[in-house]
């Protein structure tokens, strides 16, 4: 078993099931506590601007996101998978809304970042700037049978690059059959 840690899941990999589980993680008492604080200040502008934050923003977490953000972004990675079906997507299997996603499980990716962000950008212009977090991260790819695949596609800002170029990412980085 493998572990992982990102802002928003914590992931099991099980290599001899060929799986990775994608639990969200959910921060209820620091959102209280944030809450709680703003209440105590009698700052309710600050606090009616972090009730009202959309989730998965990529300035500040409001409570929203704090909340339920991991859930949505589990279940957008889900959804997008399942209405594309896209071949640069790593294949999200199941999704229990949100609470569990089951996915592929993929050979982690060995590309250097700097060859990696270099690529995607002569490949994909500027729309790697959209979601430079995910996009441009190492371990955010992997490689299933030789094919070079994205396996952190939650968030809604990767989408247009992965629908524009992800083909075009894929055939790059993928290696021939053995």
């Amino acid at each position: 078993m493998i572990t992982k840690k990102g802002r928003y899941r914590f992931v099991v990999i099980s290599p001899l099931l060929g799986l990775a589980f994608k639990f969200p993680i959910l921060h209820p008492l620091k959102a209280f506590r944030l809450a709680w604080r703003l209440v105590q200040q009698k700052d309710y502008k600050y606090l009616w601007i972090m009730i009202t934050w959309p989730i998965n923003s990529p300035d500040i977490r409001g409570y929203g996101d704090l909340m339920f953000g991991a859930i949505w972004v589990n279940w957008s990675e889900f959804m997008f998978f399942w209405k594309t079906r896209h071949p640069f997507l790593q294949p999200t299997y199941f999704s229990f809304f949100g609470l569990l996603n089951i996915q592929k499980a993929g050979a982690p990716c060995v590309i250097k970042e700097k060859v990696l962000c270099d690529a995607l950008y002569d490949i994909a212009g500027e729309t790697i700037f959209d979601d430079p977090h995910h996009l441009t991260s190492p371990g955010n790819y992997c490689f299933d049978n030789g094919k070079f695949r994205i396996i952190d596609y939650g968030s809604k800002m990767t989408y247009r690059m992965i629908l524009e170029s992800g083909e075009k990412v894929m055939a790059f980085f993928s290696k021939p059959p053995q």
